[in-house]
Order: structure tokens, then C-alpha cells, then sequence
């Protein structure tokens, strides 16, 4: 979200978030907490194919004003990505995916810290991550073929240059 957030300026693009719309879709405030379980509540299979699914209809809306769009959500799922690819393909856009790729403690400390924050949207914590890495499906061959590798030293800029240059299959800048 936050490398979403500084993107959006230097892409001059939306930027669609999976938390916002879930939140949305359920009628609470971007920073009200739902109080839901993992995998319950907002965040149960109904609900996560409804959040997909409005930000593949926000998505196609963008698209067709010739808009530059980025989708901000896990995409653990292979299925919720190949919907993505496949309105991208209609759209005759072209598609990316920043392939994050962090060492876990990063992100236990990057949840930490987002917690201490105020007006955080999302509600992620470590057991939210844990279930996160324990269902995430891998990138396919083909996924991996429109990758952007993203690292803990990736800056905004470098990640900017590599969508630019439709740099697939590569790093964006870091170490």
C-alpha cells in the first residue's frame, strides 16, 4: 500500500485498495475496524470474491476512461490474478505485478509499525500474515514472465522507471 500510494503520482494512475473496498462493500469507514476473525467476517471466501470482484469492475471502469490502473490486494489467489490478466488481455492493456518479495521479519515489522499508526485502513496482523503465507498460491511460469521483483530497498522511483520500461521478469532497482 505504501509503495501503491508513492506510485500513484509518478505513474499518474488510480489506485484501487483491496481494504478500502472491502470496507466499502460492508458499509464501515475506511478506518473502522470490523473486528473480524482471519478468514471471517469481511474476510471470508464470500466476502474476498466480492471485494475481488468490485475491484475488477473499478478496474475495467478505469480502463475504459484510458486510465492507469494499479490494484492494491494480496493476490494469493491464482484465480483472482488470472480474472486481473483477463480484463487487462480485453482491455488491451498491458499488466504487471509487482512480485513483493521480503523477508518475513520485514513484514512482521512493516505490520508493527503500520499498527502504531493511526487512520490505518488495513487490518492485517501477524496472524493475518501468517495465514497469508501459509495459503498464498505461487506466481505462475507466466506470472512470473510480467513480474517486477520488489525488494525491501526498491524505491518508488526505481519500481516507476521499471513499469515504465515494461521491465518484466526483472528487479526494480535495490539490492
Amino acid at each position: 500500500s505504501t509503495l501503491c500510494r508513492q506510485l500513484v503520482p509518478l505513474l499518474e494512475a488510480v489506485c484501487l485498495q483491496s481494504d478500502r473496498e472491502r470496507k466499502r462493500l460492508h458499509g464501515l469507514q475506511a478506518e473502522q475496524a470490523s473486528a473480524s476473525p482471519v478468514a471471517g467476517g469481511l474476510y471470508n471466501a464470500a466476502a474476498g470474491n466480492a471485494t475481488y470482484a468490485r475491484l475488477h469492475d473499478l478496474a475495467a471502469l478505469a480502463l475504459a476512461a484510458g486510465g492507469t490502473v494499479m490494484v492494491d490486494a494480496t493476490f494469493i489467489r491464482q484465480a483472482d490474478r488470472q480474472h486481473m490478466q483477463d480484463l487487462a488481455a480485453a482491455a488491451r492493456a498491458r499488466l504487471i505485478i509487482l512480485d513483493f518479495q521480503l523477508p518475513q521479519e520485514c513484514l512482521r515489522q512493516r505490520i508493527r509499525q503500520r499498527r502504531q499508526e493511526q487512520q490505518v485502513v488495513s487490518e492485517a496482523d501477524e496472524e493475518v500474515l501468517e495465514h497469508q503465507l501459509r495459503v498464498a498460491q505461487p506466481l505462475t511460469c507466466a506470472e512470473q514472465r510480467r513480474s517486477i521483483r520488489i525488494t525491501a530497498t526498491t524505491s518508488a522511483q526505481d519500481a516507476a522507471a521499471a513499469i515504465r520500461d515494461g521491465h518484466p521478469a526483472g528487479s526494480a532497482g535495490g539490492k
